[in-house]
């Protein structure tokens, strides 16, 4: 053991007194490490920056690889790490950009925060049953990550854990996950497939934004939010059915989802917010329930392809632009109930004439019913 201390504090690892933390790497040019037995922890930040690290071997009896320990570690290719490990602290493999091939422990219960992160030549990695939670930005840039197996243990995933990950295809979240937190599969642009569990009940803000190949998604029946921008600029999506239980979409839930044909609001919804299905230029119609009580400002805006549209008798505000350039809309119903008005609500629409025509009140500045 000894003798392996010695010719690794010659190549330029510093070590603790007792020898069982490897503190640090002097020598940033090193490129093979083998870390000696006996050693028990990698310190924080210990090889980070070491760019032209390709090799490193990990003995059994380590049970902790710090903070930033290989961060930025850009030539390695490939490290093995022990089963006595049950910790990886945050950062540590992050801009690790030649890793290709990573096996979790199952000694390790979670993944720690942005861990993987611009890992860009990851293409595999194997996470164990029993990990119960994946952190924010865990492996957000990993754009050669095509795929992934998330184990059922897991109950939570953090936001923005896979953001950027534009070579994943597919991915199916388990059904312990009540949550999918904001901006987790943003810019996810090869995302073709999604499957959420009964189990969740919320979609946070910019969840799947500009998942550009996604053209469809099954909202389970439980969930009664779906964030602001959620599935903002999904320009392949055509479809989706939001269940009854939704009661709120937030802003620009489905801004610029420029292939989306149908959209039938839930009961349960009491507003549709600002810029939801804003830009939709291929909604040819729109079901929205009796419980509405207000069009947010640009809400349909330059749907183009938006035919027929009824405003239901209990809508009390309709917002600025809220119809405005909906060039196929020919005729609208607007009902008794509307008492609020903002400004440009039809301009340029179809409908701008009849409405002036048959509502001319609604054009008055001192409007008030």
């Amino acid at each position: 053991m000894w003798d392996e201390v010695r010719k690794a504090e010659r190549a330029g690892l510093v070590f603790s007194e007792d020898r069982k933390t490897l503190l640090k790497c002097r020598n940033k040019e090193i490129g093979e490490v083998v870390i000696p037995a006996g050693v028990t922890r990698i310190g924080d930040s210990a090889f980070e920056g070491c760019a032209n690290l390709t090799s490193v071997i990990i003995p059994d009896g380590v049970t902790c690889i710090g903070i930033r320990s290989f961060m930025d570690c850009s030539s390695l290719t490939d490290i093995n790490i022990p089963a006595s490990v049950i910790d990886i602290g945050d950062f540590a493999f992050s801009g690790c950009s030649g890793l290709t091939s990573v096996i979790i422990p199952v000694g390790v219960k979670n993944i720690w925060y942005s861990v993987f992160s611009g890992c860009t030549g990851l293409t595999n990695i194997t996470l164990p049953d029993g990990v119960v939670s994946i952190a924010n930005y865990a492996f957000s840039g990993c754009t050669g990550l095509t795929s992934i197996n998330i184990p059922g243990s897991v109950t939570k995933i953090w936001a923005q854990a896979f953001k950027g990950c534009t070579g994943l295809t597919s991915v199916a979240v388990p059904p312990g996950v009540t949550q999918i937190s904001d901006r987790t599969f943003e810019g996810c642009t090869g995302l073709t497939s999604v499957t959420l569990p009964d189990s969740v009940t919320s979609i946070g803000d910019f969840a799947f934004a500009c998942c550009e190949s996604l053209t469809a998604i099954n909202i389970p029946s439980g969930v009664t939010s779906i964030g602001a921008g959620a599935f903002s600029a999904c320009s392949k999506l055509t479809g989706v059915t939001l269940p009854e239980s939704v009661e709120q979409i937030g802003e620009q839930a489905f801004y610029i989802c420029t292939s989306l044909t149908g959209a039938s609001i839930p009961r349960g919804v009491r507003e549709i917010e600002n810029y939801v299905f804003y830009g939709c230029s291929a909604l040819t119609e729109v079901t929205i329930p009796s419980t509405v009580k207000r069009i947010g400002d640009s809400a349909f805006e330059g749907c183009t392809s938006l035919t027929n549209v009824k405003i239901p008798d209990g809508v009390t505000e309709l917002g600025g632009s809220a119809f405005s350039d909906c060039t196929a809309l020919t005729e609208v119903t607007v009902p008794r109930s509307v008492t609020l008005v903002q400004t440009d609500v039809f301009d340029g629409a179809g409908c701008e004439d009849q409405v002036r025509r048959d509502y001319p009140e609604l054009f008055d500045p001192d409007f008030d019913r």
